[in-house]
């Protein structure tokens, strides 16, 4: 399962890289000609997907009917946010789960106000995002090909965590100091690829030191409410200071540095706590 996964993960960035090609070739492959591609391999998709999962799902699935002895568990639609407010694990584990779209959201849109100041057609615009595209879409190809399995062995989880802010507070600072469309460029990059290709990776393992009823009530509310409240968040810091570019660079990456600062103690607060709870079995109790 973990090698059909790797498998699929490379795939996904290949196909990224490959349509990002075509965006950068905007000069010589037109806009309508774009869009027959993408509907073409939309329908080639739901083609492979057919027949790839032909024969191998089963039309009748086993219901597991409940015992009268089994522990009937809370549910309720606030269940998860009760969760994530009352363990500080889950805690931990949505702030550095969510904080990263944050920084994302808002990193982007400052190069994208940078790009669209720099370059004057819209051609060339795209064939920067194009450009863009590779680029991050390059650097995860190459994660899912080493595998974040080999990081975490050599580096252990705690670092993995830690070194991911770090790098993002280095690179906030710099667009801070000499705000280009390029270094703005490379610091999306690695925001996006470090936080899709290792980040998640890390948040995961991090489940597996919960309960299954952490697992599947506040994994939803962290997944569903807080990444897009997250990127709501960032939306809202981009829009106070749309107007002014110069107030975008400086105070935008401020609020970013003060997010990604927050993120770091968190993530070194759960790296610590998944390492008291190694030797335990999971549960859903206060992590001191």
């Amino acid at each position: 399962m973990v090698r059909v996964l790797r498998n699929l993960n490379i795939s996904m960035q290949v196909g990224a890289i490959l349509g990002s090609l075509i965006a950068v070739e905007t000069k010589n492959v037109s806009f309508s000609n774009q869009f027959y591609i993408q509907g073409l391999s939309v329908v080639a998709n739901a083609v492979l997907v057919y027949f790839a999962l032909l024969g191998h799902v089963d039309a009748k699935e086993e219901i597991r009917e409940p015992k009268s002895g089994d522990k009937k568990e809370a549910t309720g639609l606030f269940e998860g946010l009760r969760l994530i407010a009352t363990d500080r694990y889950v805690m931990a584990i949505t702030v550095v789960s969510t904080f990263t779209e944050v920084i994302f959201t808002i990193m982007d849109f400052q190069m994208k106000v940078l790009a669209n100041e720099q370059f004057e057609t819209k051609e060339e615009f795209k064939a920067f995002m194009g450009t863009f595209g590779i680029a991050s879409n390059t650097v995860s190809l190459i994660f899912a090909i080493l595998g974040t399995k080999f990081l975490l062995e050599r580096l252990g989880l705690l670092t993995c965590l830690v070194s991911i802010p770090s790098l993002i507070l280095g690179l906030i600072s710099a667009v801070y100091v000499y705000p280009s469309v390029w270094m703005a460029f490379s610091g999306i990059v690695a925001v996006k690829a470090l936080g899709y290709s290792l980040n998640k990776p890390c948040i995961e393992v991090t489940y597996t030191h919960t309960s299954t009823d952490t697992r599947f009530k506040a994994k939803s509310w962290i997944e569903m409410f807080g990444t897009r409240g997250a990127k709501a968040g960032g939306s809202m810091v981009n829009n106070a200071f749309r107007h002014n570019i110069d107030a975008l660079m400086t105070q935008g990456s401020m609020v970013s540095f003060g997010f990604t600062v927050v993120w770091l103690y968190c993530a070194q607060r759960l790296g610590a706590m998944y390492e008291k709870t190694i030797p335990t079995t999971p549960t859903v109790v206060k992590h001191e």
